[in-house]
């Protein structure tokens, strides 16, 4: 009977490192999970801003553009164009946000998935504790 006590001691710190390594992992998460969602708005911020700023540019080049010449208007078409390819940074900007958010889910659901189980086996260690106890 002795060994029995001790092989459930065991179980039991094994069970309880479990937990903490399940809390531990489900830190790490949101913590990649906070690093990665602050990295995208920082991209997301910078291409907005630089965006306005090349828009703004276009602005002041349409006013002056019935007296350019033809070196400004070809400057022109450049800003264009980087606005252009801008938005198209943007939008692949968002559908990795997007990816990362299904995968960042996915990892979520199987953190809850095992920290179920954990509990569970938390509570048939607490019962084979208190079946000890009792005989």
């Amino acid at each position: 009977e002795v060994h029995d006590e001790d092989l459930l001691k065991l179980l039991i710190i094994k069970n309880q490192d479990k937990l903490n390594q399940n809390d531990y992992l489900g830190e790490i998460m949101n913590m990649q999970q906070n690093i990665i969602n602050g990295c995208l708005i920082l991209i997301i911020t910078m291409l907005i801003y630089q965006n306005q700023q090349l828009q703004d540019k276009v602005m002041n080049m349409n006013e002056f553009s019935q007296s350019s010449t033809v070196k400004e208007m070809d400057k022109l078409k450049k800003i264009e164009t980087a606005i252009s390819n801008n938005a198209s940074n943007i939008q692949l900007v968002i559908n990795s946000s997007e990816k990362l958010e299904k995968k960042i889910d996915a990892n979520i659901d199987i953190y809850s998935s095992y920290k179920s189980q954990i509990l569970e086996n938390a509570k048939t260690i607490k019962n084979i504790e208190n079946y000890i106890i009792q005989n």
